[in-house]
């Protein structure tokens, strides 16, 4: 080793430093890596920089979506308001909180686009860690978001209470049905759900509503009317109403009046000359009658008939058998019978009513066409029989008549006396949502209330005066129902503002749901129409129920099933008025879990009323709303509409 050494020496003993050193390469790796650090340093610095960028960024850009989404879902009737931008702000803050990272300034701004949809754009400082040594302080990150409602193909069924009390203020108090009043109320929160659903919907996607206003009763109509719903084939030509019949068993006759016969009667004894005058009118010595008839037609009838005359020298006077005492004379009277014959004609007059129920052909009146009812008693017919009111008119001489047309109110078919509806029974037809009806069992009935006539209790009754017909409050027929179809907002607008779209009768929740359920289900009568899309994808269905009472039967009702307290169908013979709320209401329940069973969806608004464990029992869970004012009835419709419409982010 040391001869190597001496020899290493000995040979680079000859060169100078600088060459020495060249030559020389211990410590090489050291002065790579030396070289290396700054490079390295700026590569792992940009690194982690770009990472927390990156990070940031998302961020940032998670907050923007959930602030616009927020901002749209809010939104009510297409105006971003202050209360929609304050969610969109909350939501971005709660995503995005303040000094996250490290960040500075952070702002947020959304707003509308021409397209209804929310926009925003988000902004933030993010301070460099590692790149700071190279001169890069921070870095400015900035991202943009859009959020729309989409609507799906949707269908909505408003089921609307449109009773007498809807034209009260919220409170209870009078309005008139005006402004303020809770019907003017609904018709605002009915237009602000079309402008967010209308909004939301694209070119693709179909949209439809209808419209069941309902009281007592539901006005559909016939398909040969305007606006009619039901087919003909769906309603009975013929149906029984509590009303009551003409009995024409007073014949008509023709008088005959036989020859007079002529007597003079005389007093028994003299008289005063006041006196005489009453002897003569047949008042004296006791009052009666002038003439005196017997007899009772068509049998002969005789009249008789007293006068006294001076002229003809019937009178109070004297003569050759007249006795003068005092200021008393004779007296003497003219006495005329008449005998007169009758012979009939052929014909009868009215006689008396029988109240009871009486079947009518409806065919030409469900069809639209007006049908004539007698109105008084004054006619005759060619013969003895009991009429109806409408075979009376059509048979009846000389008599007051008035013809009436249908409104498109109906009553339901048969149904159960029951309080158990799991199943609903087979028979009950006014339950069955789905039915086609084949039979006059099962079919609609045209409501026609000029032809009811009240009476007390179920037994007939006969008698030749009139009894009462229902009034409007308590035979109510609320505007036609519209079936499921594409409106345009003026349509909507035009349907719920027109003249007749007006509070008027009694409180039945039985009536609307079952055709609310009726109209959109898609296995029913209107499957044709309802079970798929143009475009051929899902249909989502809705059925959105507002009322603003309780279930509220009466017994002089006229409406979806008879006059109640006559007919009796949904009690049976032991009627009374408990009852009766009770039975409606568990019907209007299992409506509301018949149109579950098909998938539709049930949304529920009390306005102005609590909530009571029907109406809670009717709505799917989560989907009840309370609204004690006009403010909160059209918020809880913008929520509803909100949440039926699909929210998406579009960028």
């Amino acid at each position: 080793m040391y001869q190597y050494k001496k020899r290493l020496l000995s040979a680079n003993s000859g060169k100078g430093f600088l060459q020495r050193l060249r030559a020389d390469k211990a410590g090489n790796t050291f002065m790579l890596v030396a070289g290396a650090i700054i490079p390295l340093t700026g590569m792992i610095g940009a690194g982690v920089d770009v990472s927390r960028s990156y990070l940031v960024k998302s961020r940032l850009q998670q907050a923007c979506d959930a602030g616009a989404l927020a901002g749209r879902k809010v939104m009510a009737g297409g105006t971003f308001d202050s209360t929609a931008q304050a969610a969109a702000q909350t939501y971005f803050k709660n995503n995005f909180v303040a000094g996250s990272f490290g960040t500075g300034t952070t702002t947020f701004t959304p707003s509308l686009d021409s397209d209804a949809n929310v926009a925003g754009s988000a902004s933030t400082r993010l301070p460099m860690t590692v790149m700071q040594i190279f001169g890069n302080q921070y870095a400015d990150i900035a991202v943009t978001c859009n959020a729309k409602m989409e609507v799906s193909n949707t269908d909505v069924m408003f089921v609307l209470d449109v009773t007498g009390s809807m034209a009260e203020c919220p409170d209870g108090s009078s309005c008139g049905g005006g402004a303020g009043s809770k019907i003017a109320g609904v018709k605002q929160a009915v237009v602000d759900f079309y402008d967010i659903l209308g909004g939301a919907t694209t070119s693709t996607a179909q949209l439809r509503y209808g419209f069941v206003p309902y009281a007592s009763s539901v006005n559909l109509g016939s398909t040969s009317m305007a606006g009619g719903i039901l087919p003909l084939g769906y309603i009975t030509d013929s149906a029984s109403y509590q009303s009551r019949d003409a009995n024409m068993n007073t014949a008509e006759t023709t008088a005959t009046p036989g020859p007079p016969t002529v007597t003079t009667e005389t007093y028994s004894s003299a008289i005063s000359s006041t006196n005489c005058s009453n002897y003569g009118r047949n008042r004296y010595p006791t009052t009666g009658a002038n003439p005196v008839t017997s007899g009772t037609a068509p049998s002969p009838t005789t009249s008789t008939s007293y006068s006294n005359n001076a002229t003809a020298g019937i009178d109070w006077g004297w003569s050759s058998a007249a006795v003068k005492t005092g200021t008393n004379r004779t007296c003497r009277r003219t006495k005329t019978v008449v005998v007169t014959t009758y012979t009939a004609t052929g014909y009868f007059f009215f006689t008396d009513w029988t109240y009871q129920q009486s079947s009518i052909d409806v065919s030409s009146f469900k069809q639209g066409n007006a049908l004539t009812i007698a109105t008084g008693t004054a006619g005759k017919v060619d013969h003895s029989a009991t009429y109806t009111l409408a075979t009376y008119a059509a048979n009846a001489v000389g008599d007051t008549t008035s013809s009436y047309s249908w409104n498109g109110c109906v009553e339901e078919g048969d149904t159960v006396v029951t309080n158990d509806f799991s199943p609903i029974p087979a028979a009950a037809y006014d339950l069955q949502v789905d039915l086609i009806p084949t039979d006059d069992h099962q079919k609609w009935r045209p409501m026609f209330k000029e032809m009811v006539w009240n009476r007390t209790g179920t037994a007939t009754e006969t008698r030749t005066g009139n009894t009462t017909q229902p009034s409007n409050s308590t035979a109510a027929c609320p505007k036609r129902a519209r079936k499921l179809s594409v409106m345009s907002k003026a349509d909507v607008q035009a349907y719920v503002n027109a003249a007749d779209f007006a509070p008027q009768g009694g409180t039945y929740h039985d009536a609307g749901m079952a055709w609310g359920a009726r109209l959109i289900s898609p296995t029913g009568i209107f499957a044709s129409e309802n079970t798929a899309a143009p475009n051929g994808k899902p249909i989502d269905r809705n059925v959105i129920f507002m009322t603003d009472g309780d279930m509220a039967p009466r017994a002089d009702i006229y409406g979806m099933h008879g006059v109640e307290n006559l007919d009796r169908r949904v009690t049976g013979s032991t009627y009374n008025l408990t009852d009766l709320t009770s039975l409606h209401n568990s019907r209007f329940v299992a409506l509301c879990d018949a149109a579950r069973s098909k998938n539709i969806k049930v949304w529920v608004i009390a306005f102005g009323t609590a909530t009571t464990p029907e109406l809670t029992a009717c709505a799917d869970p989560g989907r009840l709303f309370f609204a004690g004012d006009t403010a909160t009835l059209r918020s809880n419709f913008q929520t509803i509409a909100a949440r039926i419409a699909s929210l998406r982010l579009s960028q």
